[in-house]
């Protein structure tokens, strides 16, 4: 039984005219009466009786009108149900991502995600690991990159997606430049180039360099390309992490070196412990990503 003629029945039950419920539903007259007809066949009785100038229900019709009401107000319900879980479940998603985020396969679990469920919209924010963090406490954010030194105890909700390393980066002119790995003891009252100060990067190197209780002579702290500058002008050693590196220093009077023994951290996907169904779709999905 078609669920439109019944909620047009219970308009013209209410309207006793073809032309306003006509105008009410937004079809033509001809098409109400040839749908009350085709509802009337079906139930195989008359809904109407029609004179010349109006229409009244008839006794089957008054019979019926409650359970056609009570239809038309489940068809409602239904519809609004339908739409409040389609709103639910394609509200739009924020990814809070760190720096550099296309090298630690971010971007393109991303764009996997958005090509496997194109009906979720999914912006990104880009911030520090520290903002992310301090944002996702906060629940600002429900997803962020974040990433872990090696061997830390990893927050229960964290997808590891990889590992990486710090690396040195010196002058092919400098005297440790013929030397294939670099050993925290040869950074010891050394001109350096460290990352920002109170970032994940200055951290760990901070922190591998204390337990070698190695003397540090920090030249500069800041931004990568700013280090790059510097250090083409005040020989040095710069450290950062290895992707990083080898993807913004191309020049070959720059060589780049593994530490010994190595500085590394984990990086991954880590996210709230109330996520909407969109948010959840994303976790399980990167989730799965990473399975392996």
């Amino acid at each position: 039984m078609e669920t439109q003629y019944i909620i047009e029945f219970v308009s013209l039950a209410q309207t006793k005219s073809f032309s306003e419920s006509s105008r009410l539903l937004h079809i033509s007259q001809s098409s109400l009466s040839r749908h009350i007809q085709m509802l009337e066949k079906e139930l195989g009785n008359d809904l109407f009786a029609r004179t010349t100038r109006r229409i009244e229900l008839t006794e089957f019709g008054r019979f019926y009108l409650p359970y056609a009401e009570k239809q038309k107000a489940l068809s409602e319900d239904t519809a609004k149900a339908v739409q409040r879980w389609k709103k639910h479940n394609t509200a739009a998603i924020t990814v809070g991502i760190s720096h550099h985020a296309h090298l630690f396969s971010i971007t393109a679990s991303i764009a996997a995600f958005r090509k496997a469920n194109p009906e979720i919209p999914l912006r990104m924010v880009e911030r520090s690991l520290e903002q992310l963090h301090k944002d996702l406490l906060e629940g600002k954010l429900s997803l962020i990159t974040m990433a872990y030194p090696k061997g830390q105890l990893l927050p229960e909700r964290f997808i590891t997606a990889g590992e990486s390393n710090l690396v040195a980066v010196l002058p092919s002119s400098h005297i440790l430049a013929t030397y294939q790995v670099i050993g925290l003891y040869h950074l010891s009252g050394r001109p350096l180039y460290l990352p920002e100060e109170h970032t994940l990067f200055a951290d760990l190197i901070r922190d591998a360099l204390l337990r070698e209780g190695i003397h540090t002579d920090i030249m500069y702290q800041g931004s990568l390309p700013t280090r790059i500058d510097l250090m083409k002008q005040e020989p040095g050693i710069l450290i950062d992490e290895a992707r990083v590196v080898q993807e913004i220093i191309k020049d070959e009077s720059f060589v780049i070196r593994p530490l010994e023994p190595q500085v590394g951290f984990v990086f991954g996907l880590e996210y709230a412990e109330r996520l909407n169904a969109g948010e959840y779709r994303y976790m399980k999905f990167i989730r799965d990503l990473f399975a392996d």
